[in-house]
């Protein structure tokens, strides 16, 4: 750390008179007008994402916290993932986390928290580059009036078209939050920087490290930070020092900087993992295919919609490539070395400061293969350091002709905002989403299925098959598209074929390395499936997975409850069971395996509960399984009178069914008719020999205790003795109760 008197760099002889007088103390008041009409441009344009959808990936992402986000160990292992593979981008997800847990699946309230971050953006944009320009301004080492830089620079990132990938899509929320944190850590380090006193300067650049590392949590590009600030450094040099002399000065901050840097460069070795993005169970490029499409992309899309904001695309065409042969990426190379060229060319520090966050900013992702090769929330950062040499200038040609400038300067808002709004309606929902990228590329598997499940959605099959036979002709191996095809086959209860497409589905998402957490909501629609088709073994396969990561979704439990039975887990099973009809009170399917879990486990203190849910169930699912139940719960309640009529009903209507000759047997052992009991007895067991083990009584006055997996007891577990009857009622058979009926 440099001594006390030169952490505010005193200049060692006068500066030289600067072009722009500029007074001792900025205008507060033209500073608070400008940041209220810049605040009130933004909040006018995106007003309209206040009424809009969840869109793309939003609802799987918010789906997949709200999943999670109960369990007691949510947050504890958000932590530790951070640690473990920090561009993950766990602080995002906590984001999410509170909008669920706040707001709930309210869209609108979503879209009001990115608009929120867009604007505490701006707004620190706009005081970063204003103490930039201020101070080069004051020192002489700039002409550039800081309130026309900093309103310029400032307006034209907030207004851009290129910045609603960030803004108007809920997920791309890491770009917003990344440059939160990016300029407010920006704007500590300048106070730390031009700061007098040492303890001031220690605790500005505390708080810069505290944000960098929120900053590259959130979002990847926040790892260059430290190497920005070092830059900064070297870039803010007064013109009475040499380079030796300053480096000589500040040579503490910029090691300790370049140290932090390199070493938060060891984050890229864990990689970013692939989240619910535009690249969601797509192949990860290898590096040599996947490092020249970034460079092509640069030209084909960043750079173009940057300087003409047209064509805006979540999957832009004519951006694939074969290698660095291809010509595309030659131009993508040259255009990034010639704005660094020319930018460094030139004398004036703020446009090598803005040149510098340009290519600063583009890097992490550059260098960091995975699935998504393209997203306009990358962007949000690198487009600021453009508009900044735009706001250079704006700047230098509102000295000249003020007026003519402002009326060029305001056409030029009116049409961004335009576009940006254009661009906004497209993001509200996923029906003109979809259809504009198809039109913008038609060549698109990814967007015809993302369409195909949009009409799927609105129900219209024939729009959704239409869509769908396109995607999968373009790419027969295309994980969404199977996905959609599946829940399309399941709609037309084609449930064989369902299950075979989303069998396929499930098998392309686990060689392109989709982690089970997102894999899990497929693996449920499987299990419907399955259910639905017969195969119920392999239902509760796909259950018993999809319960690891979903937690809500009652369809899961009771096929869970049904598979521990099958196991001879009757406490589990009725545990399970419990915890499901806990959360779909009035879903009737949960009667007869809760009844069969408790009569079977032969603890005496559910007894109970089994007669309460046999009887509801024979109210609303009345059927030969359920009389059996409920006869059998009778019996062992000691309520044989109650038994009887239904029984000699079932011995007449099927005199050969060994369970109802069993049930006899049971009703005439209580009698006390001992003959006739032994006899029914004989009779259960030889038309079926297992009956006994199949079907077993615990009838009052003779209950054992239940044999345990080591041959002891099997304890009763904590509350089971208070356990009620579910409330349910009658209701219309769903979709997922004929599911549920079939695993009966």
């Amino acid at each position: 750390m440099a001594k006390a008197k030169k952490l505010g760099h005193v200049p060692k002889k006068a500066a030289p008179a600067a072009s722009v007088s500029a007074p001792r103390k900025p205008k507060n008041v033209i500073l608070l007008a400008s940041t209220f009409v810049l605040l009130t441009l933004i909040l006018l344009t995106y007003a309209y994402s206040m009424t809009s959808e969840y869109v793309f990936n939003d609802t799987l992402n918010y789906s997949l916290v709200n999943a999670l986000k109960e369990r007691s160990t949510f947050w504890t292992n958000l932590v530790v993932h951070g640690f473990a593979a920090p561009l993950s981008e766990p602080w995002v997800r906590a984001t999410y986390a509170w909008d669920v847990s706040s707001f709930g699946f309210a869209p609108g309230w979503s879209h009001a928290v990115n608009i929120c971050l867009h604007v505490l953006s701006c707004i620190y944009l706009y005081l970063f580059t204003f103490q930039l320009a201020w101070k080069l301004s004051t020192e002489g080492d700039s002409k550039i009036d800081p309130y026309y830089f900093s309103i310029a620079s400032t307006a034209i990132w907030a207004l851009h078209p290129l910045a609603t990938g960030s803004v108007a899509y809920v997920s791309g929320r890491e770009g917003v939050l990344g440059a939160v944190n990016y300029f407010l850590a920006l704007n500590f380090f300048l106070f730390g920087f031009y700061s007098q006193r040492i303890g001031r300067a220690m605790a500005a650049y505390a708080i810069f490290f505290l944000f960098a590392a929120i900053g590259i949590i959130s979002n990847p590009q926040c790892l260059t930070l430290p190497f920005f600030a070092a830059g900064l450094i070297l870039l803010l040099k007064t013109n009475d020092y040499s380079m030796k002399e300053w480096l000589g000065e500040r040579a503490a901050e910029v090691i300790a900087l370049l140290f932090v840097g390199i070493c938060a460069c060891y984050l890229l070795k864990a990689g970013a993992t692939p989240g619910l993005d535009s690249g969601f169970g797509l192949t990860q490029l290898g590096p040599s295919i996947y490092w020249p499409t970034q460079y092509k992309m640069i030209l084909m899309y960043y750079l173009r919609c940057a300087l003409l904001p047209f064509g805006l695309s979540v999957y832009p065409p004519y951006v694939a490539t074969a290698g660095f042969a291809d010509p595309g990426t030659i131009g993508g190379v040259v255009s990034v070395i010639a704005i660094v060229a020319a930018g460094f060319i030139q004398k004036q520090p703020l446009i090598r400061i803005g040149v510098l966050l340009f290519v600063l900013t583009l890097f992490p992702w550059l260098i960091l293969p995975q699935g998504e090769i393209s997203a306009d929330s990358r962007f949000y950062l690198p487009l600021a350091g453009l508009c900044m040499v735009a706001g250079v200038g704006l700047a230098h040609l509102a000295v000249k002709d003020f007026r003519k400038t402002a009326v060029g300067f305001g056409v030029l808002l009116l049409a961004l905002i335009s576009l940006t709004v254009w661009r906004e309606a497209e993001w509200s929902t996923n029906k003109r989403l979809w259809r504009a990228e198809t039109k913008r590329n038609p060549a698109s598997a990814r967007a015809h299925a993302y369409r195909a499940a949009d009409s799927l959605d609105r129900n219209k099959p024939t729009d959704c098959k239409a869509e769908l036979t396109k995607a999968l002709a373009l790419n027969n191996d295309d994980f969404i598209a199977h996905i959609i095809n599946g829940y399309y086959f399941y709609r037309l209860k084609d449930f064989k074929q369902a299950s075979a497409e989303l069998q396929s589905a499930l098998a392309l998402g686990t060689r392109y390395k989709v982690s089970e957490a997102e894999l899990a909501p497929y693996r449920a629609q499987l299990a419907r499936a399955l259910a639905l088709n017969g195969d119920l073994p392999g239902a509760y396969a796909q259950s018993t997975l999809a319960s690891k990561h979903i937690t809500t979704d009652s369809f899961l439990y009771l096929l869970n409850g049904k598979a521990l039975l099958d196991q001879h887990q009757e406490l589990r099973a009725l545990k399970v069971l419990e915890d499901g009809v806990k959360l779909d009170p009035t879903n009737a399917d949960f009667l007869i395996p809760i009844a069969q879990a408790a009569l079977d486990c032969g603890v005496p203190q559910v007894r109970q509960h089994a007669y309460a849910a046999s009887a509801k169930a024979m109210q609303v699912r009345p059927g030969l399984t359920t009389s059996k139940l409920y006869i059998r719960a009778c019996l062992e309640m000691g309520r044989p009178q109650e038994a009887l009529p239904r029984l000699e009903l079932l011995r007449k209507t099927d005199p050969k069914d060994a369970e109802i000759v069993w049930l006899a047997y049971a009703y005439a052992k209580h009698a006390g008719k001992a003959d006739e009991a032994e006899k029914l007895r004989k009779q259960a067991l030889a038309m079926e020999p297992g009956i006994d083990k199949r079907v077993k009584l615990h009838l009052r006055g003779d209950q054992a205790p239940v044999p345990g997996p080591g041959g002891g007891q099997t304890a009763v577990p904590e509350g089971a003795a208070s356990l009620s009857a579910p409330a349910v009622v009658p209701q219309a058979a769903t979709t997922q109760d004929k599911a549920s009926g079939a695993a009966h």
